[in-house]
């Protein structure tokens, strides 16, 4: 306990009242998430929306400014929102 408190404010300067619970979920996800990806497993039965928003909330506990970036940049929510049948979509 006593070294979560201060390292979790270190960690996550943006999150407001953030507790080692709060935290555990969203990262343990975010850690067995990108596994999935790494490992080439099949993620499309996911709620890739949902999960793209937890790794943007994430990154905002960190550095907002990131997740801005991330937002501007990211092409996840333009391939979610195109049919699989789609032709053309290069990934």
């Amino acid at each position: 306990m006593m070294l979560w408190r201060p390292a979790l404010r270190s960690a996550f300067p943006h999150a407001a009242r953030i507790s080692r619970k709060k935290v555990h979920a969203p990262l343990n996800f975010l850690r067995a998430f990108r596994n999935r990806i790494a490992h080439h497993e099949p993620i499309f039965s996911r709620h890739l929306k949902k999960d793209y928003q937890s790794v943007l909330e994430i990154t905002s506990w960190i550095a907002p400014y990131k997740r801005d970036w991330i937002v501007a940049h990211s092409r996840v929510p333009e391939v979610l929102a195109t049919p699989p049948a789609s032709v053309g979509l290069k990934f």
